[in-house]
């Protein structure tokens, strides 16, 4: 039995190098722009932004992980 959901392709998942992310996540730093227009701006999920800064977060032992 096939339904709508089973009609619709999923995007493939892009990847970016830890570099790149790192440079997303300092725009998100440096700039007067929030995290959602960051990530619009680039074409990002918002929640891909966001874990990206969390994640850099933890890394610098800013916060726990």
């Amino acid at each position: 039995m096939e339904g709508p959901w089973e009609e619709k392709r999923k995007r493939p998942r892009r990847s970016f190098s830890d570099e790149y992310k790192a440079e997303v996540v300092e725009l998100c730093r440096t700039s007067d722009k929030s995290i959602p227009e960051v990530a619009r701006d680039l074409g990002f999920g918002v929640t891909a932004v966001r874990r990206w800064v969390a994640q850099a977060d933890i890394d610098a032992g800013r916060r726990r992980g």
